[in-house]
Protein backbone atom coordinates (compact mmCIF):
# COMPACT_ATOMS: atom_id res chain seq x y z
CA UNK A 1 0.00 0.00 0.00
CA UNK A 2 1.27 3.46 -0.81
CA UNK A 3 2.21 5.58 2.19
CA UNK A 4 -0.29 8.35 1.50
CA UNK A 5 -3.12 5.81 1.51
CA UNK A 6 -2.09 4.54 4.94
CA UNK A 7 -2.89 8.00 6.30
CA UNK A 8 -6.55 7.34 5.48
CA UNK A 9 -6.45 4.09 7.47
CA UNK A 10 -5.59 5.75 10.77
CA UNK A 11 -7.87 4.82 13.61
CA UNK A 12 -8.98 8.39 14.28
CA UNK A 13 -8.74 11.67 12.44
CA UNK A 14 -6.37 14.35 13.67
CA UNK A 15 -9.43 16.31 14.80
CA UNK A 16 -10.79 13.35 16.77
CA UNK A 17 -7.48 12.87 18.56
CA UNK A 18 -7.33 16.60 19.35
CA UNK A 19 -10.81 16.39 20.90
CA UNK A 20 -9.76 13.43 23.04
CA UNK A 21 -6.57 15.21 24.11
CA UNK A 22 -8.63 18.28 25.04
CA UNK A 23 -10.88 16.13 27.23
CA UNK A 24 -7.81 14.64 28.91
CA UNK A 25 -6.20 18.04 29.52
CA UNK A 26 -9.43 19.61 30.82
CA UNK A 27 -10.05 16.72 33.23
CA UNK A 28 -6.47 17.02 34.47
CA UNK A 29 -6.72 20.80 34.93
CA UNK A 30 -10.33 21.28 36.06
CA UNK A 31 -11.43 17.84 37.13
CA UNK A 32 -14.16 17.71 34.47
CA UNK A 33 -14.74 18.29 30.75
CA UNK A 34 -17.88 19.36 28.90
CA UNK A 35 -18.48 19.84 25.17
CA UNK A 36 -18.46 23.61 25.66
CA UNK A 37 -15.07 23.38 27.44
CA UNK A 38 -13.65 21.30 24.59
CA UNK A 39 -14.92 23.84 22.07
CA UNK A 40 -13.26 26.70 23.95
CA UNK A 41 -10.00 24.75 24.31
CA UNK A 42 -9.89 23.98 20.58
CA UNK A 43 -11.20 27.44 19.60
CA UNK A 44 -14.20 26.01 17.75
CA UNK A 45 -17.92 26.38 18.29
CA UNK A 46 -19.66 24.34 20.96
CA UNK A 47 -21.83 22.83 18.21
CA UNK A 48 -18.83 21.72 16.19
CA UNK A 49 -17.24 20.19 19.29
CA UNK A 50 -20.52 18.46 20.15
CA UNK A 51 -20.76 16.82 16.71
CA UNK A 52 -17.24 15.38 16.92
CA UNK A 53 -17.65 14.34 20.56
CA UNK A 54 -20.91 12.57 19.72
CA UNK A 55 -19.11 10.56 17.01
CA UNK A 56 -16.34 9.71 19.47
CA UNK A 57 -18.96 8.48 21.97
CA UNK A 58 -20.60 6.35 19.27
CA UNK A 59 -17.21 4.81 18.41
CA UNK A 60 -16.56 3.94 22.07
CA UNK A 61 -13.89 6.53 22.90
CA UNK A 62 -15.93 8.63 25.32
CA UNK A 63 -18.45 8.04 28.07
CA UNK A 64 -20.28 10.39 30.42
CA UNK A 65 -20.21 10.22 34.18
CA UNK A 66 -23.25 10.75 36.46
CA UNK A 67 -22.85 14.53 36.11
CA UNK A 68 -22.79 14.30 32.27
CA UNK A 69 -19.09 15.20 32.20
CA UNK A 70 -16.97 13.57 29.50
CA UNK A 71 -14.81 10.58 30.44
CA UNK A 72 -12.18 8.92 28.26
CA UNK A 73 -12.55 5.17 27.79
CA UNK A 74 -9.47 2.95 28.25
CA UNK A 75 -9.01 2.84 24.44
CA UNK A 76 -9.09 6.65 24.28
CA UNK A 77 -6.63 6.98 27.18
CA UNK A 78 -4.20 4.74 25.31
CA UNK A 79 -4.53 6.81 22.14
CA UNK A 80 -4.06 10.07 24.04
CA UNK A 81 -1.02 8.74 25.92
CA UNK A 82 0.66 7.62 22.69
CA UNK A 83 -0.19 10.87 20.94
CA UNK A 84 1.13 13.04 23.76
CA UNK A 85 4.32 10.95 23.94
CA UNK A 86 4.85 11.50 20.21
CA UNK A 87 4.14 15.23 20.61
CA UNK A 88 6.62 15.58 23.48
CA UNK A 89 9.34 13.68 21.61
CA UNK A 90 8.84 15.66 18.40
CA UNK A 91 8.71 19.00 20.23
CA UNK A 92 11.91 18.19 22.13
CA UNK A 93 13.63 17.15 18.91
CA UNK A 94 12.55 20.28 17.03
CA UNK A 95 13.24 22.74 19.87
CA UNK A 96 16.31 21.29 21.54
CA UNK A 97 18.13 19.47 18.77
CA UNK A 98 17.18 21.44 15.66
CA UNK A 99 16.97 24.62 17.78
CA UNK A 100 13.73 25.80 16.17
CA UNK A 101 11.71 28.48 17.97
CA UNK A 102 9.45 26.99 20.65
CA UNK A 103 6.26 28.05 18.83
CA UNK A 104 7.37 26.37 15.59
CA UNK A 105 8.45 23.26 17.50
CA UNK A 106 5.05 22.98 19.23
CA UNK A 107 3.08 23.60 16.03
CA UNK A 108 5.07 21.12 13.96
CA UNK A 109 4.98 18.49 16.71
CA UNK A 110 1.19 18.81 16.81
CA UNK A 111 1.01 18.38 13.03
CA UNK A 112 2.88 15.09 12.98
CA UNK A 113 2.07 13.55 16.38
CA UNK A 114 -0.60 11.12 15.21
CA UNK A 115 1.17 10.18 11.98
CA UNK A 116 4.09 8.39 13.64
CA UNK A 117 3.97 4.64 14.15
CA UNK A 118 4.48 3.22 17.65
CA UNK A 119 7.82 1.81 16.46
CA UNK A 120 8.98 5.26 15.32
CA UNK A 121 7.87 6.88 18.58
CA UNK A 122 9.78 4.26 20.58
CA UNK A 123 12.92 4.65 18.45
CA UNK A 124 12.61 8.44 18.61
CA UNK A 125 12.40 8.26 22.40
CA UNK A 126 15.50 6.06 22.54
CA UNK A 127 17.41 8.47 20.34
CA UNK A 128 16.42 11.42 22.52
CA UNK A 129 17.36 9.59 25.74
CA UNK A 130 20.79 8.85 24.27
CA UNK A 131 21.32 12.27 22.69
CA UNK A 132 20.52 14.09 25.94
CA UNK A 133 22.34 11.61 28.19
CA UNK A 134 25.47 12.49 30.15
CA UNK A 135 27.59 10.08 28.10
CA UNK A 136 30.74 11.69 26.77
CA UNK A 137 30.06 10.52 23.21
CA UNK A 138 26.51 11.97 23.34
CA UNK A 139 27.83 15.32 24.57
CA UNK A 140 30.40 15.29 21.77
CA UNK A 141 27.68 14.45 19.23
CA UNK A 142 25.51 17.35 20.48
CA UNK A 143 28.38 19.79 20.24
CA UNK A 144 29.40 18.55 16.79
CA UNK A 145 25.85 18.70 15.48
CA UNK A 146 25.33 22.26 16.68
CA UNK A 147 28.65 23.33 15.12
CA UNK A 148 27.50 21.67 11.90
CA UNK A 149 24.23 23.61 11.95
CA UNK A 150 26.17 26.86 12.28
CA UNK A 151 28.12 26.19 9.06
CA UNK A 152 27.35 27.73 5.69
CA UNK A 153 25.62 25.16 3.47
CA UNK A 154 25.54 27.16 0.24
CA UNK A 155 28.35 25.20 -1.45
CA UNK A 156 26.95 21.86 -0.25
CA UNK A 157 23.50 22.79 -1.57
CA UNK A 158 24.94 23.70 -4.97
CA UNK A 159 26.69 20.30 -5.13
CA UNK A 160 23.45 18.48 -4.26
CA UNK A 161 21.54 20.40 -6.92
CA UNK A 162 24.20 19.59 -9.50
CA UNK A 163 23.82 15.87 -8.72
CA UNK A 164 20.06 16.03 -9.28
CA UNK A 165 19.52 17.21 -12.86
CA UNK A 166 15.79 17.84 -12.42
CA UNK A 167 16.36 20.01 -9.34
CA UNK A 168 19.20 22.06 -10.76
CA UNK A 169 17.14 23.53 -13.60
Amino acid sequence: METWKKFEDTELTHSGVQHLAAVYELKREKGYARASDVGKRLKITRGSAFITLKKLKERGYLDEDDNKFLVLTPAARTIVAKTLAARRAARKFFAEILELPEGTAKDDACKIEHLLSPETIEAFGGFLRYFFSNRAEAKKAREGFHRYLAEDFEEELEEMLAEEPDLGK
